[in-house]
């Protein structure tokens, strides 16, 4: 058989459609190695992980639009998962449509200590349909939701992250949280908690300028930090969501989620950079952000008195943290202006 070379585009399981690479490779050569291509092209990707580990799927996903909502694995229709002994002959012919991503590659599956019921498809609202092949729509909120549809969906990495366990510094804030329900944000980079919030910080950074009036840099700020704390209150949502989770589920573990997701894979940040990239460009007001996130809010707070939790009533506050927020108080001397209810008047940094 004569040795056609063939590029065939991947795509890990879980990212967009951009974020898709070819690799080219004889098509006498075995789908094993395929995988030892693949870890090459992707070294920090799969740096702790061995060639033969990797799942590799046969897919056929169109990307002729510009959609780049995650592709995640569960999602596709039509696959076959193909044996490390495979010609690629016979996996794909002689050619392969344009146009298209060809192979899902899937990591090894982690073992962390979750309950199975935590992976339990989430019922209704958040069951999830086959991907998209048009635009977002014009409706925001539709948009949010099936935004978070697709992140959620079963297969998805975040739900291995529902029973973590240990603890860190900035223990007294850490404790008070593991006590009453709240959030957990930090604004140093490499530190306890997620990165959410510092890559907030370099987003503004690259989109607001001193060539742009203060009100304009205002605005979008604070467009981008709603959505910021829209992504961490989804993500409880989600968690408040996963059935029996009055027995799985706590503050302590919620605020532990919080403060040590830098030791696991980053699901805060993901997502909120998946909602920014959607919500960046698009055209909305303050007031139409501010409603999405009082709803959303209020959802939680529902989802937390129904659940009956010893430390929450109706009530009750819901605490919010910024560790090492000093750092913001020194970006963005003269590109903002500090709002009230009243008026929006005097510059300031980021962190006011």
């Amino acid at each position: 058989m004569d040795n056609n070379p063939l590029t065939l585009f991947c795509l890990v399981d879980g990212e967009g459609t951009s974020n898709a690479f070819s690799v080219k490779i004889a098509s006498t050569d075995t789908v094993d190695d395929l995988k030892e291509l693949i870890k090459n092209k992707k070294p920090v990707d799969f740096e702790h992980v061995d060639a033969n580990n990797l799942s590799l799927w046969h897919v056929s996903v169109p990307d002729d639009d510009d959609n780049d909502l995650p592709v995640l694995l569960n999602s596709v229709p039509e696959k076959k998962k193909l044996k490390a002994t495979a010609k690629l002959s016979k996996v794909f012919g002689i050619g392969v449509p344009e146009d298209t991503i060809h192979v899902i590659v899937q990591r090894p599956q982690v073992h962390a200590p979750v309950p199975s019921r935590a992976l339990t498809p989430l019922p209704g609202s958040l069951s999830v349909g086959s991907r998209p092949s048009s635009p977002l729509s014009g409706d925001l909120r539709a948009d949010v939701k099936k935004i978070t549809d697709r992140f959620f969906a079963t297969g998805s990495p975040a739900s291995i992250f529902l029973h973590a366990y240990g603890c860190g510094k900035t223990r007294s804030m850490i404790e008070m949280l593991c006590l009453q329900w709240g959030f957990y944000f930090n604004a140093a980079k490499k530190d306890l908690g997620s990165n959410d919030l510092s890559q907030l910080a370099e987003f503004l950074d690259t989109k607001t300028s001193e060539e742009q009036s203060p009100r304009i840099n205002t605005v979008f700020a604070r467009k981008m930090t709603l959505v910021l704390f829209l992504s961490r209150l989804l993500v409880l949502k989600y968690c408040l969501q996963v059935p029996n989770c009055r027995q799985t589920f706590s503050s302590d573990r919620w605020a532990i989620l919080q403060a040590c997701s830098h030791m696991f894979r980053d699901v805060f940040m993901e997502f909120f950079r998946i909602l920014y990239d959607q919500m960046k460009e698009r055209s909305f007001s303050v007031s139409v952000m501010e409603s999405i996130v009082r709803d959303e809010l209020l959802s939680v707070r529902d989802s937390l008195a129904v659940h009956k939790y010893t430390n929450f009533s109706r009530e009750t506050k819901l605490r919010l943290v910024v560790d090492e927020a000093q750092i913001l108080g020194d970006k963005g001397t003269t590109l903002f202006h500090r709002h009230s209810r009243k008026t929006t008047c005097g510059q300031c940094f980021l962190l006011s």
